[in-house]
């Protein structure tokens, strides 16, 4: 199976583009501004989320400098993720991207091709802290919380040490914490993401997601 190295170290294979046709152009005065007037008009954000994924983040990459209307100025990509029904289960990873383009005459930003790339797999990180950014599960669960007006701070991440070296080719490495306090500010309990080292692909994995109230 072919892998590839996506952004922070998940390794997952992709499985479909999908790109949008026929859209009319949005302009702005600059790429931040075409972002928030294109998701405005086609409810991107909404759309994803309809499909059962969940933002991490978005960002904006410049291309190259041309005098050309034609060659992208920069590109946007943000990206979600749907967890599959357990953390041991394959997740789906969706990267929409965005080209803006730049008007030497007009002096204005506006939106190119719009397309997304879907990945299909277990995530796997280099490192475990990675897993709070890419995180599949635990990202659907702080959405979640958040959906009921909590709040997520900063996760504390803790290594598990053992009297000898375990022998499964998958043991619990690692264990983030992860306080959330309630709409009032009051602490409300943690999210726990019980993390997985992978002998195999010298890797790591979320393992089990849970939240504790108190």
């Amino acid at each position: 199976m072919k892998t590839k190295l996506i952004t922070i170290g998940v390794f997952a294979c992709l499985s479909a583009q999908v790109q949008a046709q026929n859209q009319q152009a949005v302009t702005g005065t600059s790429p931040e501004s075409v972002l928030s007037k294109f998701e405005a008009m086609y409810q991107v954000r909404d759309r994803m989320e309809k499909n059962g994924y969940t933002l991490h983040r978005c960002g904006i990459q410049p291309i190259r400098q041309s005098a050309s209307s034609h060659i992208p100025h920069s590109q946007v990509q943000c990206v979600y993720s749907k967890p599959g029904p357990l953390p041991v289960d394959e997740s789906e990873l969706a990267y929409w991207h965005l080209n803006v383009l730049y008007g030497v005459e007009s002096g204005l930003y506006q939106s190119g091709d719009e397309f997304t790339n879907y990945y299909q797999s277990r995530v796997f990180t280099h490192e475990p802290e990675h897993l709070l950014a890419s995180g599949p599960h635990y990202y659907r669960e702080r959405a979640r919380l958040q959906s009921l007006g909590m709040t997520v701070g900063e996760c504390y991440l803790q290594q598990i040490y053992y009297f000898s070296n375990p022998t499964e080719k998958a043991y619990l490495s690692h264990v983030a914490t992860c306080p959330v306090n309630g709409a009032e500010g009051s602490f409300s309990g943690n999210i726990q993401i019980d993390i997985d080292y992978n002998v195999d692909n010298m890797a790591y994995s979320e393992k089990q997601v849970t939240f504790g109230a108190i």
